[in-house]
C-alpha cells in the first residue's frame, strides 16, 4: 500500500477533520476513547483513510484542488492559521525558518 500511496501523499483531511470532532467531543480522555473505538470497529475510521488515500488525495494530485479544502480561506476556515502542510495547498509560500541556535 505504501508504493501506490508514495506519490500522491496528501493532507489526509477527512480523516483528521474527523479526529479533531472526536477531540472536541469532551474534556475527558475516555469517552473520545470510547468514540474512537466505536468509529474504528464500525469501520468510520478506515473508510475515512481509504478515501483520503485513493479518491481525495487522487482527485488533489491531479486537479490541485481537494475537496475538504474548498472554501477556506487563506487565513483557515475561522480566521485562524492554517496547520502545517496546508500553505502549499493555498498558494502561500512556507515560513522560512529562523536562525539555527
Amino acid at each position: 500500500m505504501i508504493a501506490f500511496g508514495a506519490g500522491c501523499y496528501g493532507p489526509n483531511k477527512l480523516g483528521t477533520d474527523l479526529y479533531k470532532w472526536n477531540m472536541g467531543l469532551s474534556e475527558d480522555k475516555w469517552p473520545r476513547e470510547i468514540v474512537f473505538g466505536g468509529l474504528y470497529l464500525t469501520g468510520i475510521y478506515p473508510i475515512c483513510s481509504i478515501i483520503d488515500l485513493f479518491i481525495l488525495n487522487a482527485i488533489e494530485f491531479w486537479s490541485s484542488d481537494n475537496p475538504p479544502l474548498a472554501g477556506q480561506t487563506a487565513a483557515g476556515e475561522q480566521g485562524q492559521p492554517r496547520e502545517a502542510g496546508e500553505e502549499a495547498l493555498a498558494g502561500a509560500a512556507p515560513a522560512a525558518p529562523g536562525p539555527v541556535l
